[in-house]
């Protein structure tokens, strides 16, 4: 499955553009759409024009894509781009371990469906830009497993 309009939608829009290196909230270095700068990128990556961070985000967002497919399988695709946005901001070995998966692993939507709202700070700090997020995440993850008849 590949992300679709809503989940670029919702990434972009939180994520912001920068076309310089700055530290996120979770203290990591960071440039264009949320592309968190690798070691062996510092020398290189000290700006980006919209055009080179779309292909970061590209690029960044295929990992989402892969870890979210390889542990859900096929979904609706609001439900995918919902827990693709999620993971390409918290990262693919939270979303893993994250409460979120176990329930939806056990088909039990209504409670993944409350699991968004939990995931609203970085590094220990409640974060309302995540808060907004998030809650955006688990509209689309609900109107999707609506649709998809997981949840009445």
């Amino acid at each position: 499955m590949k992300t679709g309009k809503e989940g670029i939608r919702i990434i972009i829009a939180y994520e912001g553009f920068s076309a310089t290196p700055y530290r996120c909230p979770g203290g990591y270095l960071t440039i264009g759409y949320g592309h968190r700068i690798l070691p062996s990128e510092i020398l290189t990556l000290t700006s980006v024009t919209h055009e080179q961070a779309q292909k970061l985000l590209e690029r960044d967002v295929c990992f989402a894509e892969d870890a979210v497919y390889k542990e859900t399988g096929p979904t609706h695709q609001l439900m995918f781009d919902a827990l693709v946005s999620f993971t390409y901001n918290v990262g693919v070995t939270a979303f893993k371990k994250s409460t979120l998966l176990r329930y939806i692993k056990q088909g039990q939507y209504r409670l993944a469906v409350l699991q968004f709202a939990k995931w609203d700070n970085a590094a220990g700090v409640e974060v309302d830009g995540l808060e907004n997020r998030r809650a955006e995440e688990q509209l689309l993850f609900t109107i999707g497993a609506v649709k998809a008849g997981y949840i009445i």
